[in-house]
């Protein structure tokens, strides 16, 4: 699948972004999961890991999707959630969202929340100690299965995509970032010269080859950083999209 990765002006070398362009800085490819994953880390930074880990556990989905409405607010946008009965009727995203009193689009949210068997490997172990696991990056299926979930609820209420469908991903998990969400988008590794490497087919194909484009535009939100958005290339309503968020399509990179 093709997408347009759009920041929107918010530029942060932390996930590798500049200009608008995704995939320039060391640390996207740093970032992006492999399998299997190996990691390491010393009984000593076990404590400000697991501080990291509970901190983010803390702010629960209810909290994720305020954060959310809060950031689509300050965009001028209003968000009104489905009334308990209807969602009781049906599948329903979370928002209907709407600006100076016309309906714009529909936005569900997901929270990301990382695992980390490591710390269940680290109990016991001394601080000085380094302790090591083998083990499939669960990352991608994480992104994948959000991805589906929202699509299933998007399709209750927009079968025929006459709306824009919005899905924000609240990221929780200090080991991924939202090169992850372009891996599972594209199938593609983009190394630091930025050359492309389809090398992640398992997860860009199979459900997310259908899902995926039933998207218009992602919003992905870390718990610690900026909001980057990714826009759906070939989607009819990547123009309107485009021009409710101030994000000029000439200036931004195609994946």
């Amino acid at each position: 699948m093709n997408v347009t990765s759009i920041v929107d002006g918010l530029c942060s070398a932390e996930h590798g972004v500049h200009d608008g362009v995704v995939g320039a800085a060391t640390c996207v490819i740093g970032a992006l999961a492999t399998t299997p994953a190996i990691k390491r880390r010393t009984g000593a930074g076990r404590q400000l890991a697991t501080n990291n880990c509970q901190g983010s556990s803390a702010m629960n989905d209810n909290e994720a999707e305020l954060a959310v409405q809060r950031l689509l607010e300050a965009r001028g946008f209003d968000c009104q959630r489905y009334r308990k009965a209807d969602r009781r009727l049906s599948k329903t995203p979370d928002y209907r969202v709407s600006r100076d009193g016309v309906f714009r689009f529909y936005a569900e949210v997901k929270s990301l929340h990382g695992e980390d068997p490591l710390d269940l490997a680290l109990n016991g172990v001394d601080e000085f100690q380094i302790a090591t696991i083998f083990r499939n990056d669960p990352v991608f299926n994480r992104i994948t299965t959000a991805v589906h979930k929202a699509v299933s609820q998007f399709d209750a209420v927009n079968p025929e995509r006459i709306y824009p469908n919005v899905l924000a991903l609240v990221n929780f998990d200090e080991i991924s970032s939202i090169a992850d969400l372009i891996a599972v988008l594209t199938g593609k590794f983009i190394a630091d010269d930025g050359t492309q490497d389809v090398i992640y087919r398992k997860y860009a194909g199979g459900r997310m080859s259908t899902d995926a484009g039933r998207v218009d535009l992602y919003l992905w939100l870390h718990s610690s950083g900026e909001p980057h958005f990714i826009h759906t290339e070939g989607s009819i309503h990547q123009p309107v999209l485009a021009q409710l968020f101030g994000t000029d399509l000439s200036k931004v990179r195609r994946l």
